[in-house]
């Protein structure tokens, strides 16, 4: 039998909150935080989701000091994570510890004020590459194992765990950093998301992201950070580490053609659905919760409940579905991760939230929302799909 993957720790910082528990607290009770952003343009006003970070020592202060905003969110999400872990300095060598960051659009608020400026600063052309989000926290927590940085749109961060997995697997390394990021507010991205007709701004800004309710008129951006530390069951268990959950499945894969849409029956997800059940070696009726991507757009939540309904069964026969953008916006690359982080919360607490702002399901979405629900300690899968037809699906356990 293969060494199972451990969750030891987590950390999150989001418009949910600066930390875990806010960010639970945030969903429980339904509690959205968005805000409505003018931008350069004097017609385009849009709702966004910004996150608060936690105060930093003087010694993080100074190490962000020219850093982007991506690695700011990061290193407050680590810090948390380092730390629900009970790791010490001792615990592991430095270079049998490493890090994977899953970003869609990396480094931008730098990239574009490095392009904006008149006056070069030199050091952007070390803190606007996407390797700079990984080299700070190396540096932060002074490991000396493989550090890089993955993309693949809104799955990078299924895409970073599941290199983490690997890592571990392999007896490359004892411990991975995973985390997921992004940081998309700023006047490009957001004028790049609303020329291609994806956001939602009709609607009062703290309600805009209504998750497969009838009155869905899009999504709105987010930016935050999410990071597990992954570890070897064995190793875990003889520091003694605190057992959050077990990765059981990280299924990943694409789909050529598709570049801003997966077909409306679902069939990408439906295929990544099942070869996630079958790594994890579980049936679809031993699943209790799905936590899925819930973008607010019509034809991505029109898609995932297809494909639900494919696989599962009609809403009687489906797990409890839950979705959490309208908590923490659409945090792209890192949307995988604040799925995962939780769905363990969910599992901690035997509870699954209402899915804020879904009101009136569509009817369309055969799918068994969550109106808050009973959750006993069971299998949960959280799927996620993105440009270029990438699509991913992570199965954990208690």
């Amino acid at each position: 039998m293969k060494n199972s993957i451990i969750i030891t720790g987590v950390g999150s910082v989001s418009a949910g909150g600066k930390n875990i528990e806010e960010l639970w607290q945030s969903a429980f009770q339904g509690r959205a935080k968005a805000e409505l952003c003018h931008f350069k343009k004097e017609d385009l006003a849009l709702p966004v989701y910004r996150s608060e970070l936690p105060n930093f020592s003087k010694k993080d202060q100074h190490l962000l000091r020219q850093a982007d905003r991506t690695a700011q969110l990061l290193l407050a999400a680590g810090r948390e994570a380092w730390e629900v872990a009970q790791l010490i300095e001792s615990t592991y060598s430095a270079d049998r510890i490493g890090i994977v960051i899953g970003s869609s659009r990396g480094p931008v608020m730098l990239q574009e004020e490095h392009a904006d400026s008149w006056k070069k600063k030199p050091s952007s052309a070390v803190y606007s590459t996407g390797s700079s989000m990984a080299g700070i926290l190396a540096t932060a927590f002074s490991i000396e194992g493989p550090s890089f940085v993955v993309a693949s749109t809104c799955t990078s961060g299924a895409t970073a765990l599941a290199m983490g997995e690997q890592l571990i697997r392999s007896g490359e390394l004892d411990l991975v950093l995973v985390g997921g990021v992004d940081a998309p507010l700023t006047d490009s991205i957001l004028e790049q998301y609303e020329a291609a007709g994806v956001l939602a701004h009709q609607q009062e800004s703290s309600a805009a992201l209504r998750p497969f309710d009838c009155d869905r008129a899009g999504t709105v951006l987010g930016e935050g950070a999410a990071v597990v530390l992954l570890e070897s069951e064995k190793l875990a268990l003889k520091r003694q580490a605190p057992i959050l959950g077990k990765l059981k499945a990280v299924a990943l894969q694409s789909h050529p053609g598709r570049r801003a849409s997966l077909d409306l029956n679902g069939t990408a997800l439906q295929q990544v659905l099942k070869k996630s059940l079958e790594q994890s070696k579980l049936d679809a009726k031993s699943i209790q919760s799905l936590h899925l991507h819930g973008t607010g757009t019509k034809q991505n939540d029109l898609t995932e409940s297809h494909a639900v309904q494919a696989i599962f069964g009609k809403p009687s026969q489906q797990p409890i579905v839950w979705a959490n953008k309208a908590i923490t916006g659409h945090v792209l690359g890192a949307s995988p991760l604040f799925q995962l982080i939780l769905a363990l919360k969910t599992m901690q607490y035997g509870w699954v939230p209402a899915i804020t702002h879904c009101h009136h399901l569509d009817p369309a979405c055969k799918i068994r929302i969550s109106r808050g629900e009973a959750l006993a300690g069971a299998p949960a899968i959280c799927l996620n799909s993105g440009f270029w037809g990438n699509v991913s699906s992570i199965v954990i356990e208690p």
